[in-house]
């Protein structure tokens, strides 16, 4: 029998559903990053909402809202429960921007949705667990300090005008962010006589899986291989500090990203939409 329990706050959805998720790290690693975001907030937030799909008392899906989307993933698509999930959102005083899960999970949700699609994009999600050795280009990886942040913050915004992302980020909030990511040392840039080539960040992380993203060579410094290096030598990092995955999305339409990633050994895992809502 189909079940939909339903959780007031981040907190007690993850304690409900962190080792379901964590049965599938790269597939779930924004689900569980936006949740430990808002809790760390701790402020209320009437927008957020989240929701589990049972059968015979065990996770077979959830969606959640803990930002401006709402996340799906399911350990089996079972077509029927995922339209009783969007049936149970229809009912709820929240206003999403978008959907975002596997291409299946998210036809069936939207078609029993009450909003309409503006657009779609479809992008690919990729996971690394063993790095390829590819000839590397010269230079160097370096762990990005604030003294860059003119060159990185530059790097940054060029990244998010080059895609196709919704909601849009103000560049204050592009700002914070890359102070934000410096701060941690998550910033990582390839350097060559002593000047930054390209940049690629860490932006989300847990014990299981560093998602990578931010990955942005500027016009100039392309076509010479700077990102298969700073790709490669932080892939490298992570892996060898014991973390199991590297994870990153790319656009279905960008060949030479993905291109890049399948030399260094990224696999697809699934094909996602990511819906602009009405």
């Amino acid at each position: 029998m189909l079940h939909i329990p339903s959780f007031e706050t981040a907190y007690v959805y993850l304690h409900a559903t962190e080792a379901w998720l964590n049965q599938q790290p790269v597939k779930n690693i924004g689900i569980i990053a936006q949740c430990r975001q808002l809790i760390a907030q701790q402020l209320p937030n009437s927008e957020a909402a989240f929701a589990n799909l049972l059968f015979n008392n065990n996770i077979i899906a959830t969606a959640a809202k803990p930002g401006p989307k709402i996340i799906l993933s399911a350990s089996e698509p079972n077509i029927k429960g995922i339209n009783l999930l969007a049936n149970y959102f229809n009912q709820l005083p929240v206003n999403p921007v978008g959907i975002m899960a596997e291409t299946t999970l998210a036809k069936a949700f939207i078609n029993e949705y009450f909003k309409s699609v503006k657009r779609t994009r479809i992008i690919y999600l990729q996971q690394l667990s063993v790095l390829q050795n590819i000839p590397m280009p010269q230079g160097q990886m370096k762990i990005a300090d604030i003294a860059d942040l003119d060159c990185v913050l530059t790097m940054n915004t060029g990244f998010f005008d080059s895609v196709d992302l919704f909601p849009i980020k103000p560049k204050s909030q592009i700002e914070q962010e890359t102070i934000s990511l410096i701060k941690a040392k998550k910033v990582f840039l390839w350097m060559l006589d002593k000047t930054p080539r390209c940049m690629a960040a860490i932006i989300r992380e847990n014990q299981y899986v560093n998602f990578i993203g931010h990955v942005f060579t500027p016009l100039e410094y392309r076509n010479n291989g700077f990102a298969y290096g700073v790709m490669h030598a932080l892939c490298k990092h992570i892996l060898d500090s014991g973390i199991s995955y590297c994870g990153l999305f790319t656009d279905y339409g960008n060949p030479i990203s993905n291109h890049i990633y399948k030399k260094l050994g990224f696999e697809v895992l699934d094909e996602y939409s990511d819906i602009e809502l009405m």
